[in-house]
């Protein structure tokens, strides 16, 4: 099964504290960043979005990774509790990397932007080698 182009997904949650900027690691207790949706959590909601439309066409044994991401906007601040989604059009493969526009939404409108990439691996090799990433170099 293939993703046609023009295909579109949507997917969203409501914005929990773990979202928030204020609660990224190193944020010296919120100090340093606004209680607001991170950058870091709308541009995971976007992969999300890529990723589960993508799913649906993996055969088994197959996993799909994020290969990139340009021109990633974030233009309005969103709040706890709010409700964000993302909306995510297949533009096609590029060699082997599936092509994304991505947008994300609050209630007021548009939130970011991106262009996102994937690539299909063999899931065994992959994690087989990002275990081994995991251990210190020799």
């Amino acid at each position: 099964m293939s993703l046609e182009i023009g295909a579109v997904e949507e997917f969203g949650y409501e914005v929990q504290k773990h979202h928030l900027a204020s609660e990224l690691e190193g944020s010296e207790g919120g100090t340093l960043f606004p209680q607001v949706y991170s950058t870091g959590a709308m541009v995971g909601l976007m992969e999300a979005t890529c990723s589960r439309q993508l799913a649906r066409t993996l055969s088994p044994g197959e996993i799909s990774a994020g290969a990139g991401l340009e021109r990633v906007t974030h233009t309005a601040p969103t709040g706890l509790g709010s409700r964000v989604r993302a909306r995510a059009t297949y533009r096609g493969l590029e060699g082997k990397l599936h092509v994304w526009d991505v947008e994300a939404f609050d209630a007021h409108g548009l939130i970011g932007t991106c262009l996102h990439r994937r690539v299909v691996l063999d899931a065994e090799r992959f994690h087989k080698k990002a275990r081994e990433r995991a251990q210190p170099p020799t």
